[in-house]
């Protein structure tokens, strides 16, 4: 991971065309997904935490799937304001940009939300969630 984020770095200044979605905040994004993969939640909200303070703006949707992710790893810490207030952020991106991988990975969100599920916000945010998968 870390020579993948310091070829992005390089490669941000200069002219390469070959991938330039990847960005330091992308990779950061997708080693926090590891982290989260292996079981440690706190590891990925670190890393995604601080991916979106230097998110490239021309990359919304990218950083719509990353807010996703942070949402999904606040929800293994057991934390519901920050997860409903990431999760939201993710919807607005998702119905602005119309992305399929953002509202899969709030799908995969949504297996977490159970034990909050008679909130009302965590059940406003299903049924929106679910509106979004019927279009």
């Amino acid at each position: 991971m870390d020579e993948a984020r310091e070829l992005a770095d390089t490669a941000a200044g200069g002219d390469s065309d070959l991938a330039p979605y990847c960005s330091v905040s992308y990779i950061d994004m997708e080693a926090a997904t590891c982290a989260l993969q292996l079981g440690r939640p706190e590891d990925a909200v670190r890393t995604l935490e601080d991916s979106l303070t230097r998110w490239p703006v021309e990359q919304q949707r990218d950083r719509g799937l990353c807010l996703a992710r942070l949402a999904t790893s606040y929800a293994q810490m057991e934390d519901v304001e920050a997860t409903y207030n990431a999760a939201s952020q993710a919807v607005a991106i998702a119905q602005t940009t119309g992305s399929a991988r953002i509202l899969a990975e709030l799908g995969r969100l949504q297996q977490h939300l159970g034990p909050w599920s008679k909130l009302v916000e965590i059940a406003e945010l299903n049924r929106v969630l679910g509106t979004m998968k019927g279009n």
